[in-house]
C-alpha cells in the first residue's frame, strides 16, 4: 500500500499568562514552563520522524526578549513582544533546516507564489503584515521560519508554503474570533470558559488497519488533543488554519501540477488533515451533547449564534475540501483511502448531529 507522508515539524505555543518585567526581558518562570512544553512536543515529533530524542536543550543565543535552543535535530526559539511592556511569552519550534537561498528571497518567493494563487492568501498576507510588522524580517520567529526554500520550488517547498500560510493565519484570530480567510473578516463565536476543553474530541480508534498512518494519526492526537487541554474555539481555529493549507495544496496542485506534491517517481505526498479536524470538531459537539445537553443546548441552540458561525466554518471546510478533490482529479489522482475513511466519517456525524440539533 502506498505510504503518506505527515508534515508534522511545526509547531506554535503561546503561554496564556501575561507578565510585565522592568526591561521586558523574558521571565525565568515563564520561560521554564513553555520550555517544558516545547520539550515534549519536539520530542514527540522526534519519535515520529525516527529519531533519537535528545536528552537536553542547549541554550545558543540570549537576547533578553528572544532566547533560542537547540534539542537534537529541532530548535526552540521563546520570545515576547520586545515593544509591550505587558505581554506573553510565545514559541516557536521546528526541525533545524538549511535554506538555499537567503531568507529575504525565500520569503519574497513565498508572498508572490502565494498572491498568485488566490486573493485568500493574500488576504492572511496582508492582515499579518498590517498585525504583526515587527515580525516579518526576523529570521528566527517570522514567517520565513515556516518555510523551506531550495534553489528551485520543490515538493518541500510547496508543503511548507501550506504551513507558512496556516501558520500566518492562526495570530490573526482575536480571543473567539477565528480569521476567515475566504471572507476576509472574523468570525466570532460566544462560548463560556466552563465549556470542556478539546481533548473531549479525541478519538478511541481510526478508520484504518495501516500500522504506520495509525502510528502517525496517534501522534497528531497526542500533539493536538492528549497534551494541550485547550478551550474548543482552539480547535475550531485549527479546523480553520487547515482549510487554508487545503485550499494552497489543491491551488499548487493545479498550477504547478503533480511535481509540486507528489515524490518523483512515486505516488506518495503528504496527507491532508483537513478531514481528521473535521472529525474532531463533530465529535466533540456530539460527546458535549451526551454528557451535557441541557449546556449544549444552550451554548448551539439552533439559529443561535455558535450555530451559525459553526455551519460557516463547516460549510467553508467543505468546500475547501471538495477544492483538493478537484484538484486531484484533475491530474487522475484519488483521495488516500485515509482521507476518504475520515471524510465519510465527518458527513456520517454531521448529519447527524444537525438532525438532533444546531
Amino acid at each position: 500500500m502506498n505510504k503518506l507522508h505527515f508534515f508534522l515539524s511545526l509547531f506554535v505555543v503561546t503561554s496564556c499568562a501575561s507578565l510585565k518585567t522592568a526591561n521586558n526581558c523574558l521571565d525565568d518562570s515563564q520561560v521554564q514552563s513553555l520550555l517544558s512544553k516545547a520539550q515534549s512536543l519536539v520530542d514527540t515529533a522526534a519519535r515520529m520522524d525516527g529519531d533519537a530524542v535528545a536528552g537536553q536543550s542547549d541554550l545558543v543565543s540570549d537576547q533578553c526578549w528572544k532566547q533560542i535552543y537547540v534539542r537534537g535535530n529541532y530548535r526552540i526559539v521563546l520570545y515576547r513582544n520586545p515593544n509591550e511592556e505587558v505581554g506573553s511569552v510565545q514559541m516557536v519550534a521546528r526541525n533545524i533546516r538549511q535554506l538555499g537561498i537567503s531568507h529575504r528571497e525565500c520569503l519574497q518567493r513565498a508572498v508572490a507564489d502565494s498572491n498568485s494563487l488566490s486573493p485568500i492568501f493574500a488576504n492572511i498576507l496582508g492582515r499579518y503584515h498590517a498585525e504583526h510588522g515587527w515580525l516579518w524580517n526576523d529570521p528566527d520567529i517570522g514567517p520565513v521560519t515556516w518555510l523551506e526554500c531550495g534553489r528551485k520550488r520543490d515538493v518541500a517547498y510547496f508543503e511548507s508554503l501550506a504551513g507558512f500560510l496556516h501558520e500566518l493565519n492562526h495570530p490573526l484570530k482575536q480571543d473567539q474570533c477565528l480569521f476567515l480567510a475566504s471572507a476576509a473578516n472574523h468570525l466570532c463565536f460566544r462560548f463560556d470558559k466552563r465549556l470542556p476543553p478539546r481533548s473531549l474530541a479525541k478519538l478511541e480508534d481510526f478508520p484504518t488497519q495501516d500500522p504506520y498512518i495509525r502510528r502517525m494519526l496517534t501522534g497528531v492526537q497526542h500533539n493536538y488533543l492528549n497534551q494541550t487541554d485547550a478551550p474548543f474555539h482552539l480547535l475550531l481555529d485549527e479546523l480553520n488554519c487547515y482549510i487554508v493549507s487545503t485550499r494552497v495544496v489543491a491551488r499548487v496542485l493545479d498550477k504547478w501540477g503533480k511535481a509540486a506534491l507528489f515524490e518523483k517517481g512515486t505516488r506518495q505526498r503528504t496527507m491532508i488533515l483537513l478531514p481528521l479536524f473535521l472529525v474532531y470538531a463533530v465529535q466533540y459537539l456530539e460527546k458535549f451533547q451526551e454528557e451535557d445537553s441541557e449546556s449544549f443546548a444552550k451554548h448551539f441552540s439552533r439559529g443561535g449564534q455558535n450555530c451559525q458561525a459553526l455551519s460557516m466554518l463547516l460549510n467553508d471546510a467543505e468546500a475547501g475540501y471538495l477544492e483538493w478533490l478537484k484538484a486531484l482529479e484533475r491530474v487522475k489522482e484519488k483521495p488516500e483511502q485515509i482521507e476518504e475513511s475520515l471524510w465519510r466519517k465527518y458527513l456520517g456525524m454531521k448529519r447527524q448531529l444537525f438532525h438532533s440539533g444546531c
